[in-house]
């Protein structure tokens, strides 16, 4: 695949890619996501970028299905649980 068309299949401009893999410029966040879907998660890797968490990205898509109050639990319920855990560490 050439420069041009791999631009062409993540929807950037071939000079912002060539910029990108020159070190010019870095990729948005969503660029990497469009990146890594052609090339593999080990983007996130050479990029110094964490790796997206699954089950994160699980809760992202799915809040605003949540009513209000279950949001709210959920917090709540975090906030919860990493206080017991910070109890443990110490």
């Amino acid at each position: 695949m050439t420069l041009t068309q791999f631009a062409k299949q993540i929807g950037i401009s071939p000079a912002l890619l060539s910029h990108y893999m020159n070190g010019i410029r870095k990729p948005t966040r969503e660029n990497v996501h469009k990146i890594a879907n052609l090339l593999g998660p080990e983007i996130y890797d050479i990029l110094g970028h964490l790796r997206p968490d699954t089950k994160l990205q699980y809760i992202s898509r799915n809040w605003g299905k949540l009513s209000t109050a279950q949001q709210q639990h959920l917090i709540e319920w975090m906030e919860k649980s990493i206080e017991d855990q910070n109890r443990e560490d110490s």
